[in-house]
């Protein structure tokens, strides 16, 4: 009997079965879509027992760690460790938020709102997210507090409403964390850095914790990249003085 023979007589046979019996198919590919949904949803449940800061990544000096933002099903992420630059060149950078693309991972649109003395800052950026989603936009508000005891610089951000959206963008309307600065020296800084952000839209929250790690920790790097520069390097800071 030739291959084709064996099709046909497989053919013939599959006809004559009942419906019980080619029930054993639809069972089969019902398992395999049961055994997707199941490994769709380890990653965030995997989330809801991770309630204590994991280490996910060292990168030189630099560790990153992420844990489930509580009440939530999305992961916040802590970059920290040490950096070369002196304290006024880092708040200089993040004070700088027009050039933000320069060194923020994805980051394609960036402008200053708003600046209140030197401690209070507002801006908005845009983060380019690859097809078929939607960009997303978020205007953060920015808090600097220095404490001279400990020459430490803490600062608290939270995403606020924007008065006017870019169009075809989805708004971040969910976001918070903080920065810390400490000056070890003149030469380093520790630096710690945490943020939390819920991208809104459709995006399932298993999707988003897959860039909670890369985008964070490139910032950081980013940003003491950009103290190197010699408008950072001269840059005065009214409040540290």
């Amino acid at each position: 009997m030739n291959k084709r023979h064996e099709q046909l007589l497989c053919l013939l046979l599959i006809s004559r079965f009942d419906l019980m019996k080619c029930s054993f198919y639809k069972k089969f590919i019902t398992i395999i879509m049961l055994g997707l949904v199941v490994l769709l949803s380890i990653i965030p449940f995997y989330g809801l027992c991770q309630t204590d800061w994991e280490l996910e990544e060292v990168e030189g000096p630099l560790k990153v760690y992420t844990r489930l933002k509580e009440g939530t099903s999305y992961l916040e992420t802590k970059v920290a460790g040490k950096g070369e630059a002196d304290l006024s060149a880092i708040i200089a950078v993040m004070q700088d938020a027009d050039n933000y693309t320069k060194f923020m991972p994805s980051c394609i649109e960036s402008s200053k709102r708003n600046m209140k003395g030197d401690t209070i800052q507002v801006h908005t950026v845009i983060t380019e997210a690859p097809w078929p989603v939607s960009n997303r936009e978020g205007t953060y508000e920015f808090k600097y507090k220095y404490y001279p005891d400990s020459n430490k610089v803490i600062v608290k951000f939270k995403a606020i409403a924007n008065s006017t959206p870019t169009a075809g963008c989805v708004q971040v309307e969910e976001a918070e964390g903080y920065w810390k600065f400490v000056e070890l020296n003149k030469k380093e800084i520790y630096v710690e850095y945490v943020i939390y952000a819920n991208p809104g839209g459709s995006i399932p929250s298993w999707l988003s914790n897959m860039s909670v790690i890369d985008l964070p920790l490139g910032t950081v790097i980013g940003a003491f990249y950009r103290t190197k520069l010699p408008e950072y390097k001269e840059k005065k800071v009214s409040f540290l003085n």
